[in-house]
């Protein structure tokens, strides 16, 4: 069986930019409900082993023939340093419509070494792929550096890029990570450990829970108050289950079967079991004590233990009615 794995965190700790301080956003995004979102990641590759920086100034999108720039910050980037590991570029509000061109300006590539780059340059990419931004989108664009030599040993130095939009991911170790500020769940490959795709949620998001047989992801959405369903092995979300209105849910887990979710309300002192089934709340208990983050022991006796942080205490409910 596949193994899937999931995480929920920010952005800022996110695979790439944990390991890449200057990829830090510019700023806290916060999007709108018609916005789209677009992270852009860069790579490196080819068989030159040589330690060139240049600083990426600027990404544009072509949008009916006029270049509209991504709100991104001026990263420093090592050709070396993009071989061994992705980069976070960045994310950013991007227009709606379909993309097919994308433009960098780059700075300070190595004139010295022989090549024809100018102090600033332009490259023009298209993208194999339209890439598709829908209202309430989210999804991932990735750029890749190579480095072209006129002969083996060569200084003289040419530098090419390449640009795709994300596609259908297909089996592999994945790890689901949570970005509750943008709304977003980014994909990632656990061989090559880096991010292949991302998809939108109504959120905030609050919490993300696998199936045991890694084939559904569930998403808890507190603004929207709902659990919604990602189908892990076709990559797109398949339902959505409305809790009601007066839940403002905080945690959740599943049960070992994945045939219950249990969600934690705080500011009511409740703990809900919601058949996932047949989408409805099926028991409820008023644990008072502002309960928060639950763990399902699987120990055959079906047992939910429930932190309740106003009285530093664990309650200890029966899975079955909650009592």
């Amino acid at each position: 069986m596949v193994q899937r794995l999931i995480l929920f965190c920010c952005l800022f700790l996110l695979v790439s930019c944990a390991a890449n301080p200057q990829s830090s956003l510019k700023k806290n995004l916060q999007t709108r409900s018609d916005q789209a979102v677009l992270t852009v990641y860069m790579a490196a590759s080819g068989p030159a082993e040589m330690d060139v920086n240049a600083r990426l100034e600027e990404i544009s999108v072509e949008v009916d023939g006029a270049w509209i720039s991504l709100d991104l910050a001026p990263v420093e980037i090592s050709f070396l340093k993009l071989k061994a590991q992705q980069f976070l570029v960045g994310a950013a509000v991007a227009p709606l419509g379909e993309h097919r061109r994308l433009r960098l300006k780059l700075s300070g590539l190595p004139v010295e070494a022989g090549g024809n780059n100018k102090p600033e340059e332009f490259f023009v990419l298209s993208l194999p792929e339209p890439l598709e931004l829908d209202r309430g989108s989210s999804k991932c664009l990735f750029v890749d550096w190579q480095l072209i030599t006129d002969r083996p040993r060569s200084s003289k130095l040419t530098s090419s890029f390449t640009a795709w939009g994300q596609g259908q991911t297909l089996g592999g170790e994945l790890l689901y990570v949570a970005c509750k500020n943008i709304n977003t769940v980014y994909v990632v490959r656990m061989d090559i450990n880096e991010v292949v795709s991302a998809f939108s949620v109504p959120g905030p998001i609050t919490d993300i829970r696998m199936q045991e047989d890694g084939h559904s992801l569930y998403i808890l959405s507190s603004g929207r108050r709902a659990i919604y369903v990602y189908d892990c092995l076709n990559s797109r979300l398949v339902d959505q289950i409305a809790l009601s209105g007066s839940i403002e849910p905080k945690n959740m887990v599943l049960s070992a079967d994945g045939k219950y979710a249990f969600i934690s309300d705080a500011a009511a002192g409740a703990i809900f079991k919601v058949d996932l089934a047949a989408g409805k709340v099926v028991a409820l208990n008023r644990v008072g004590h502002r309960p928060m983050r639950m763990a399902y022991i699987d120990d055959g006796q079906g047992r939910l233990a429930v932190a309740a942080t106003s009285s530093n205490q664990v309650f200890m409910l029966n899975t079955e009615d909650l009592k």
